[in-house]
């Protein structure tokens, strides 16, 4: 896997520059769900998200950010399998 270089860790999306990660999350009011093409647009490297939406906007360069988005469902949710464990 090649290096990626990561700025800060976001959970606003408003706030995003090049190099960040967004953490996409459903809040009460707002889900962060739908503002992760924009957070593309404004640079995140990678989307940590609960759910893959259906409209991503797929570029060459988010082939990296796809990787890491599907390897964060995965630990998820075998993080919540080993909590429903115990």
């Amino acid at each position: 896997m090649t290096d990626i270089e990561i700025n800060n860790l976001v959970f606003d999306s408003r706030k995003i520059e090049q190099n960040d990660v967004f953490f996409a999350q459903k809040g009460y009011t707002v889900d962060g769900h739908l503002y992760i093409n924009r957070a593309i647009e404004l640079g995140a490297t990678v989307i940590i998200c609960q759910e893959l939406p259906q409209d991503i906007k797929m570029e060459s360069r988010t082939f990296k950010l796809l990787l890491w988005i599907l390897v964060w469902l995965l630990w998820q949710q075998i993080f919540m399998k080993i909590r429903l464990q115990k």
